[in-house]
C-alpha cells in the first residue's frame, strides 16, 4: 500500500494519541465544524462514549459491553483531515444532532 500511496502514514494508538484525537473530535463537534453522517451506530456510540477520570489518568472509551469503533474511526478521520498538509479539509456542520448528543467536556486546544 505504501508503494501505491507513498503519502500514507501509519498511526499507533497510544493512550496519549487516543486522548488527543478524542479531544480534537470533541472540539470539532462543540464548535460545529463537522458534518457527520446520520448513521445509527455512530450516533449510538457517540451517546454512550465516556470520559473516565481516575486519580492520575483520564481516558475515553465506551462503557463495558459497548463499542467505540465508529467514534474512534471518526476521531481518526478528523485528525487526519486536520493534519494532512496536502489537502485543505472542509469539515462542515451537518444536521441537527446537537440536540441529540450531550458532551459534558470542557476541552481547549
Amino acid at each position: 500500500m505504501i508503494r501505491k500511496h507513498p503519502q500514507t502514514r501509519g498511526i499507533t494508538f497510544t493512550h496519549s494519541s487516543k486522548e488527543a484525537m478524542v479531544k480534537t473530535l470533541i472540539n470539532v463537534i462543540h464548535n460545529k465544524r463537522i458534518k457527520m453522517p446520520l448513521h445509527e451506530r455512530l450516533i449510538n456510540q457517540l451517546r454512550v462514549f465516556q470520559k473516565i477520570e481516575k486519580t492520575t489518568t483520564t481516558s475515553y472509551s465506551a462503557p463495558e459491553g459497548e463499542h467505540d469503533d465508529y467514534v474512534m474511526a471518526l476521531a481518526l478521520a478528523v485528525s487526519a483531515a486536520l493534519t494532512t498538509p496536502a489537502t485543505k479539509p472542509t469539515i462542515e456542520f451537518g444536521w441537527g444532532w446537537e440536540s441529540r448528543l450531550s458532551f459534558n467536556y470542557s476541552v481547549s486546544k
